[in-house]
This record gives C-alpha cells, structure tokens and sequence, in this order.
C-alpha cells in the first residue's frame, strides 16, 4: 500500500485542462488531502478512505495475466486485469481491463490495417471483435519497434 507521508502527484493533462484548471473528480477530496507547504506551494496526501480502498480492491487492481503469441515475425503481448462484478444483474456481469503490445520481430516494417480480437471466457464464451486498425490508427511499426 502507499505510506500516509507520501505525497501523491499528478501531471496528467488531458484537453483543455491546464495548471490553471485541474482535472476535478469528486473522489479527490475524500482521497487526497490537500496540505498548504512553505511559499503556498501544495502538497496532496493520500486520506484513510483511500488506502481503505486500496486494500479491499488490491486483488482487482493486480495484473491477472500475460498471454503472447508470435506469428509470421509479429510478437503480440495481451495483459488482462480484472476490475470487478456485478451480481445484481440477471447474470453476473464481470468487467476486465486489457493492454496490448504490439512487436514486429520481422524483417520489414509493417501496417496494422486490421484486426481481429478473440475474448474467451472460463464458460467457453467467445467474442469475436473485428475491425480497421486499433484505438483508431493504422501504425507503421518498424522492424524491431513496438506498438
């Protein structure tokens, strides 16, 4: 878990969010403390609350797996991480977190054009998702480059 004395520190900085305008999230003030340091410079420290929830969503937090397949020169690297449940649908309804890596072992550079994921489940479920490039791009990735 994270010590209470350790100062939690963001530089994420998406759209037109800027110094002047931090991202906002109602779970940052019951998460982080805000403490004023000499000059008025800010620290943020992490509160009771959020170690509490650290500690009874450790397990879903934890990287679950890594699976890697190599075919025709091209490594690809999956790693899955389960984020959680919910029984109180009709069927239980799980939800899962994934990062792919992309490796090309080849020779020559090469394009992503398309894919095809294949998600199988411990009941034998499978879903098939197709589509033209990945998280909207078409890379180019080199010979020994990744993606």
């Amino acid at each position: 878990g994270l010590p209470k004395s350790q100062a939690v520190v963001s530089t994420q900085s998406t759209g037109d969010t800027s110094p002047s305008q931090p991202i906002q999230h109602d779970l940052f003030p019951r998460f982080l403390e805000k403490k004023s340091g000499p000059g008025g410079v800010a620290s943020y420290y992490s509160t009771d609350m959020l170690h509490k929830f650290h500690e009874d969503n450790f397990d879903r937090l934890r990287l679950k797996d890594v699976h890697v397949q190599t075919t025709a020169g091209i490594r690809v690297f999956v790693c899955t991480f389960y984020m959680g449940s919910k029984s109180e649908a009709p069927t239980d309804q799980h939800w899962w977190r994934y990062t792919i890596m992309i490796e090309n072992l080849g020779d020559v550079a090469v394009q992503l054009r398309e894919r095809t994921w294949c998600i199988y489940s411990e009941n034998d479920y499978r879903e098939t998702i197709t589509g033209t490039g990945v998280v909207g791009q078409e890379p180019i990735i080199p010979v020994g480059g990744c993606f």
